[in-house]
């Protein structure tokens, strides 16, 4: 039994991370549905704001997310740079775990402190597979953070060339829809 009765499940280490961010930042399944059930905070933050899920997006551990969602955690909650679940998940390129961040109905276009959008975070990476996960939930490609920087801009100066042709694929086809006349 991990959890013992009149243990404070919140308490946490001198980082600031509590056991169940440890747990979730290791995929650790079975300690994080001891932790819920005992009622541990599944939205509680660290000293820079990095919820559980976050931990978990970071890492790419699926099962843990689900387990996290489904007692409740905040989906969109953020780090003190305003950056999400869904954001650290496309910065390592975690496509599954995108997947599931959308199906939890992630705000794919919430931008960080920086300026950053999730799809702006994998195009700068090089994650094609996150980059496709983000523009099926309908990601803006011509969301700008910065002054002029988009998914594309980042994807081209990191030298990802066929991240560069997806995204200006997506331009291109928004750019159409955009034009084309409407019915009657």
């Amino acid at each position: 039994q991990l959890v013992k009765a009149n243990t404070d499940v919140d308490k946490a280490d001198p980082r600031g991370l509590t056991a169940l961010m440890l747990a979730a930042q290791n995929g650790h399944g079975a300690p994080i549905e001891q932790l819920v059930k005992a009622n541990a905070d599944v939205d509680k933050a660290d000293p820079r704001g990095v919820t559980a899920l976050m931990l978990a997006a970071l890492n790419g551990h699926g099962a843990a997310i689900d387990q996290l969602m489904k007692a409740n955690a905040g989906v969109d909650k953020a780090d003190s740079l305003d950056y999400t679940a869904l954001m650290l998940a496309a910065l390592n390129g975690h496509g599954a775990v995108i997947e599931q961040l959308v199906k939890a109905n992630a705000d794919v276009n919430k931008s960080s402190l920086p300026g950053f959008t999730a799809l702006m975070l994998a195009a700068q990476s090089g994650h094609g597979a996150a980059i496709e996960q983000l523009l099926k939930a309908n990601a803006d490609v011509d969301k700008s953070g910065l002054p002029g920087v988009t998914a594309r801009k980042l994807a081209e100066q990191g030298g990802h060339s066929a991240v560069v042709n997806l995204l200006q694929g997506r331009a291109t086809a928004n750019a159409r829809e955009r034009t084309s006349p409407s019915g009657p």
